[in-house]
């Protein structure tokens, strides 16, 4: 009995194991968009249980937001979720891996060439217009995903009430860049799939088998 509880622990913890790479590698879906060894985008982002598709794109507001003077112009409408998807942005796109070390070398962003600042890259998130803000000139504000660079004094950060700004901002600025998002095809949220289910299941009774063997010995 004691051999068998032993054997049954052991094999409970591989699966356990396994089980944890497996659900954390459907989780860590985000995949980057590099056009010669520059970060273009990224697919399979995550924000707020949805997952989405990010383009980094130079322009102004205005020319890439439909005009950049309504609330619907934008994929993002509120402060708080546009401030994740910045989020988002840090700590899923903007990192280092085999694809390249954008983290600690934003430069390597699309349209943070380098040298343009010598603290990083901001990606921004618009969300919410104003149709006067002086003048009759529409404005909005914008969430901001600030990925400084390794030798930056200042951590990475989000800050999301950056703005008013007018609608022609982002015209010639060269450490800035938008993030342009679209709704992935498919689930909102990563599948375990019948594989993930199966495997899940065998451990809850391979836990099960465990406790009865403790008890009865």
């Amino acid at each position: 009995m004691l051999l068998f509880r032993e054997t049954l622990m052991r094999t409970t913890g591989w699966i356990v194991l396994f089980s944890g790479l497996v659900v954390g590698g459907l989780a860590d879906a985000a995949m980057p968009i590099v056009v010669d060894g520059t970060l273009r985008g990224a697919t399979g982002v995550e924000v707020a249980g949805s997952v989405y598709d990010v383009e980094f794109v130079e322009g102004s507001c205005s020319s890439l937001f439909a005009g950049c003077d309504e609330d619907s112009d934008f994929l993002f409408t509120d402060r708080a979720t546009a401030g994740l998807a910045a989020g988002a942005l840090l700590d899923q796109v903007f990192i280092d891996g085999d694809a390249g070390l954008f983290d600690s070398n934003p430069e390597l962003t699309h349209g943070c060439p380098s040298g343009s600042h010598p603290l990083g890259c901001r990606a921004y998130v618009p969300y919410t217009a104003l149709l006067d803000c002086g003048g009759g000139s529409p404005c909005f504000s914008t969430a901001m995903a600030d990925n400084r660079s390794a030798g930056s004094p200042t951590a990475d950060h989000v800050t999301t009430d950056f703005g008013p700004l007018p609608s022609t901002y982002g015209s010639g600025t060269v450490y800035e860049v938008w993030s342009v998002w679209t709704l992935a095809s498919g689930p909102s949220v990563p599948s375990l799939g019948a594989f993930g289910v199966l495997l899940l299941s065998n451990v809850l009774i391979c836990i099960g088998l465990a406790g009865v063997a403790a008890r009865s010995h």
